[in-house]
């Protein structure tokens, strides 16, 4: 088995040695044909960028669908480090115009998932695309929705009109810059009234509290690592996670999942909770919460393991530089976690982005010393939905969806406003707050003085009431 074989794996060289060895052998393709796996993309993924690259790619260049589970991650683990693929994508751009399937796909990865810089390159390889000046009306863009084609147009620098709107004859790009001191300086004014909202919007007011987790209070830390995996739930707001956990923990059985022996040869309480819950007479509220049962039971069953990924991040960011936290939280997989004894099953799925949030709430709240905030800071930012439209909203960039892109967006931030991109310790909190529908006139109000547009209304949750 190849986690045994990794958790047997001491040294970085040991790790290598299997990849490279992995990264040597042949892989199954779609097409039947056997191919080495850095030309291969994994329509299994779970990631969606992954699934939007296989989505272009030739049959030739898409993983075999029998390979699932055990075998995928295997697959995975092989091509982690082996290197750029962009080569293997301007080849795959080249062919893209074999069918309408993978031509729409291969547009619509252009427009919404390509970064910046990466576009002319995959636009030059597809020679079979018209001038930019001549795309705007060719049917080749027939089946992308205007959004997409928007997106796509802009990116290849075609002027842009829709039919719902006359052609723009101003150029209204907001300075970033300014847009971003902005918001410092409103946070700083205003952060001593909106950080309680916040926090009373996001966790329980009762039997929580961040001293806890210095204590390494086990049903603290289960709670904060739930809180987190909610937020993978798609349009679930903090404070409905909030009242879920607060009502587990008014019925008393909270903190019987966080206290289980892990060593256990039963698990009671979760089987009392299935038990309750698929009663006849049971009832029907927090049904999208209970299905994370099963992720609860896995941080439940691994807690202290997880508890020690995150308490130990800054000094294995120390110790070996900058590291990838979807990684890390595979710790089969993961020649950090294997050296600090960790062997626990991957989290990185059922967290997402959630795990930046844990970083960021962490270093906020004093968890983490002063000089270890500081040095996980980039960490802890997430490319959560408002905040990517709000990057690309002021010209900052456009960034993929990830645990491991937030560093990438914290450092375009850091290089227009230098230290103030701390935002006084609070990392990335004020961008998701500001984003909020209840602050829409602030923002307005920053991005006019910016020389903007404003914000328009289709980009925020219209609840003004969210403080979260």
């Amino acid at each position: 088995m190849i986690d045994e074989a990794l958790r047997a794996a001491t040294s970085k060289e040991e790790d290598e040695a299997l990849r490279r060895v992995l990264r040597e052998r042949k892989w199954r393709a779609e097409d039947g044909s056997w191919q080495p796996i850095r030309v291969l993309a994994f329509p299994q993924s779970d990631d969606p960028d992954e699934r939007a690259r296989a989505d272009f790619a030739p049959p030739a260049g898409r993983l075999a669908a029998d390979y699932c589970d055990a075998a995928l991650e295997l697959a995975q683990f092989a091509d982690q480090r082996s290197g750029g693929h962009l080569d293997v994508l301007q080849e795959w751009a080249r062919t893209a115009n074999s069918n309408d399937a993978r031509r729409l796909s291969f547009l619509r990865y252009l427009a919404t998932r390509t970064r910046p810089e990466t576009v002319p390159v995959l636009a030059k390889a597809a020679d079979w695309l018209p001038p930019a000046a001549e795309l705007q009306a060719s049917p080749l863009l027939d089946g992308l929705d205007q959004t997409d084609r928007n997106l796509l147009l802009l990116k290849l620098g075609c002027v842009l009109f829709s039919e719902q709107a006359p052609p723009r004859t101003d150029d209204f790009r907001p300075d970033a810059a300014t847009v971003l001191l902005a918001i410092a300086e409103w946070w700083q004014a205003e952060r001593e009234t909106l950080i309680p909202a916040y926090e009373r919007s996001v966790y329980p007011t009762e039997g929580f509290a961040f001293g806890s987790l210095n204590d390494d209070s086990d049903e603290t830390w289960f709670t904060l690592l739930a809180l987190a995996t909610f937020q993978t739930l798609g349009r679930i707001k903090p404070d409905q996670s909030r009242h879920f956990v607060t009502h587990a923990m008014n019925e008393g059985w909270w903190h019987q999942l966080s206290t289980i022996n892990p060593d256990a040869d039963n698990l009671d309480p979760f089987v009392e909770r299935l038990r309750a819950w698929s009663e006849p007479d049971a009832r029907e509220d927090y049904m999208i919460w209970r299905r994370c049962l099963t992720d609860l039971c896995l941080i439940a069953r691994h807690l202290d393991d997880y508890r020690t990924l995150f308490r130990r991040l800054p000094g294995i960011i120390r110790q070996d530089g900058p590291v990838s936290i979807g990684n890390l939280l595979r710790p089969a997989f993961s020649v950090a976690a294997s050296r600090i004894g960790v062997f626990a099953p991957p989290l990185a799925r059922s967290l997402g982005i959630g795990a930046n949030w844990i970083v960021r709430e962490l270093a906020r709240k004093g968890v983490y010393s002063q000089a270890q905030a500081d040095l996980v800071l980039p960490y802890g930012w997430s490319t959560a939905d408002r905040v990517r439209k709000l990057a690309q909203r002021i010209g900052l960039g456009t960034f993929e969806h990830g645990v491991d892109a937030g560093r990438n967006l914290h450092k375009a931030v850091e290089n227009l406003i230098g230290e103030d991109a701390a935002f006084a310790g609070d990392g990335d909190l004020p961008l998701h707050i500001i984003t909020l529908a209840k602050h829409r006139d602030i923002l307005n109000a920053i991005l006019y003085d910016a020389d903007g547009d404003g914000w328009t209304a289709d980009d925020l949750d219209e609840d003004r009431s969210d403080d979260a």
